[in-house]
């Protein structure tokens, strides 16, 4: 069985199949186990990352690792660029890893580092404009509904969570008067969201619900953001 879920599957199923189970992992194991190992991964800025296949067993990615496949990230990534390099990988190299597998030709990878772990599935969702930086906020957004529809980050205004499904970088001219951290800014359909070294931007009444676009557009109004 293959499978590429953030669940944690029961080892009552995972040991079903006589070969056992195969998981499809995007990171460079043992670094980043846990869920949304992308995101992290561009957070850190790191150079390099991998597509890893690995047979699971009683722990969390902690398996026999029975591919690996590096790809570098450059400056210019984000959230669908890595998404993109990952399912180029996958599409030439899981079925040729999965039958290596089961002949019993691969090469066992020598694990040299020690695990690392990525932040809560849950609370990452959160989003701080103060402290986090803009491109951060901007590939978690659009990554959770990506992976998982109808998952949304949020942030809080006045104290209400507000759900955000799809968000955009702001390249307008005067971004540097707009840029204090923690800033709520409308600009027409358009709600800017000012966060550590930028600005993201989403649209009222479409990447953000219709009830909450009326709450931020009234206290914007009545000078309460």
């Amino acid at each position: 069985m293959i499978i590429n879920s953030w669940s944690i599957i029961p080892n009552e199923i995972l040991y079903i199949p006589k070969f056992k189970t195969i998981n499809i992992h995007p990171s460079l194991l043992p670094q980043y186990r846990g869920a949304l190992p992308t995101l992290w991964a561009l957070k850190n800025r790191d150079s390099v990352s991998a597509l890893t296949y690995l047979v699971l067993n009683d722990s969390v990615d902690d398996g026999l690792i029975i591919g690996q496949h590096k790809f570098g990230i450059d400056s210019s990534d984000n959230w669908r660029t890595l998404e993109d390099k990952i399912y180029s990988i996958l599409k030439e190299t899981l079925a040729n890893d999965t039958l290596n597998y089961l002949n019993n030709n691969f090469k066992k990878i020598k694990i040299e580092k020690e695990p690392s772990y990525t932040g809560l599935y849950n609370r990452y969702r959160k989003t701080d404009l103060i402290n986090e930086d803009f491109a951060d906020i901007y590939n978690k957004i659009n990554l959770y509904p990506y992976l998982e529809p109808f998952f949304y980050c949020f942030i809080y205004i006045l104290n209400k969570k507000i759900y955000i499904k799809n968000s955009f970088l702001y390249k307008g001219k005067n971004k540097d008067l707009y840029n204090e951290p923690g800033n709520i800014i409308l600009d027409n359909i358009w709600v800017l969201f000012c966060a550590k070294n930028g600005i993201i931007k989403s649209r009222l009444f479409i990447d953000i619900k219709i009830r909450d676009s009326f709450f931020i557009i009234f206290n914007k109004l009545t000078n309460k953001i």
